[in-house]
């Protein structure tokens, strides 16, 4: 089995932009990850 995954598009970081272009792509039916350095988001 293998643990490796794929993603269409990777957003590097988690800003207001970031997670609004990961959004869009999302909806757009893209399969998407976030990545964020940052624990906390809430910057």
């Amino acid at each position: 089995m293998s643990t490796q995954k794929q993603y269409d598009v990777v957003v590097v970081g988690a800003s207001v932009g970031g997670c609004t272009a990961a959004t869009l792509y999302a909806k757009r039916g893209l399969k998407v990850a976030l990545l964020e350095i940052s624990k906390d988001l809430a910057h």
